[in-house]
């Protein structure tokens, strides 16, 4: 169990971060009050701190994700196609880059916010803005090696973290050449039928959340698996996760129920020999479950050592709670009444770290 006792609160910001990365050590977080902050985990003191402006005005930043690559944090500051390059060890900035260049044709569709989470692979940086705008930078420089921008600006915002895989990068409906920004494959999906969350690798396939189905797409090609399209009754949530032979995923519309899919073509075949009309939930899950405070508005969820991690909110309070990945059994729950949480959890070493909506960090022990 999660020993409740053993939690430390490392620092009180104006907004929690809704990402923490853990490297060295060290770990970095954001809050959308536009603070980075760099904490050691050994005792919670604060390596540093930043407070990021905007180029022009007072307002400060939405600051929601970051990257941890190579001694550099990668900050989308949420400011006009800003991003922002941090010495990981000082907090000093290294090279800030702003999608408005000159020399850029119809500039104004760059004028943009950045806000999804930057991808960092092999010494480039892949991230996307609100105008389903691709950029590839050097990590180094922040020096531009290629913008895709193929895409109507009707489209959903790239406000997820883009996948990156054996050379190829892809949104949760396009695959694009990582070194060129040119489309490998594209599912060619109407706008009406909305992709959002972050594409999830598992296996030969990409997987991803529309609206009101699950999508399983092959990563060579973008075809949707002929077996299945998961098609729901229910609305979507977040981000699926991957691990232990399933697939995760949320509801928002029956009170964050989460379900396991199992990623077994046998029980895929078997599902499809069922009657008509048969939804998926009931003939083909392994598991759901519900009963979570606050239910799951934004399905976002950790797995590690069979145990999956999972977080739900309400106004003055946060949830954690460990469902084992293979039953669905509920294993602990934590709760604070500081503020809601606010980041998935993520596990080192033992260590389960999480951040809420008032800026507090928690470290709490699996055992």
């Amino acid at each position: 169990m999660v020993n409740n006792t053993c939690h430390t609160s490392v620092h009180r910001a104006t907004r929690g971060g809704e990402t923490v990365v853990v490297q060295d050590g060290t770990l970095y977080t954001t809050n959308g009050g536009g603070i980075v902050q760099a904490i050691d985990t050994g005792d919670g003191s604060e390596v540093w701190s930043r407070t990021i402006a905007l180029q022009s005005g007072n307002k400060r930043p939405t600051i929601r994700s970051l990257a941890v690559m190579d001694g550099r944090v990668f900050v989308p500051t949420g400011a006009r196609g800003s991003l922002l390059t941090l010495d990981a060890n000082t907090g000093e900035t290294l090279w800030e880059t702003d999608s408005t260049d000159e020399g850029v044709e119809n500039p104004q569709r760059y004028d943009t916010p950045v806000k999804g989470s930057p991808t960092v692979v092999d010494g480039t940086v892949y991230v996307g803005d609100n105008r389903y705008n691709i950029y590839a930078l050097d990590a180094a420089t922040g020096e531009r090696i290629w913008v895709y921008t193929g895409i109507e600006p009707n489209r959903r915002k790239i406000n997820y973290q883009l996948a990156v895989h054996e050379g190829l990068v892809y949104t949760a409906r396009q695959a694009l050449d990582a070194e060129t920004g040119e489309i490998v494959w594209d599912t060619e999906l109407p706008p009406e039928n909305s992709l959002g969350g972050d594409p999830t690798i598992h296996g030969d396939d990409l997987w991803a959340l529309r609206t009101y189905a699950l999508r399983q797409l092959d990563l060579k090609t973008g075809e949707q698996r002929s077996y299945h399209g998961y098609e729901t009754d229910v609305r979507t949530s977040g981000s699926p996760v991957a691990g232990e032979g399933h697939i995760y995923f949320a509801s928002k519309t029956r009170k964050g129920t989460v379900y396991a899919l199992p990623n077994d073509p046998e029980k895929i075949s078997a599902y499809l020999e069922q009657p008509a009309g048969r939804t998926w939930q009931k003939a083909l899950a392994a598991w759901q479950t519900s009963s979570f405070q606050g239910g799951v508005a934004q399905f976002q969820a950790s797995i590690a050592d069979g145990v999956l991690y999972i977080r739900s909110s309400l106004k003055d309070r946060g949830y954690l709670y460990g469902v084992d990945a293979a039953t669905g059994q509920r294993l602990f729950e934590f709760e604070t009444s500081v503020s809601s949480f606010s980041s998935a959890p993520i596990i080192v070493d033992g260590t389960i770290y999480i951040s809420t909506h008032d800026g507090k960090l928690f470290a709490l022990s699996e055992k």
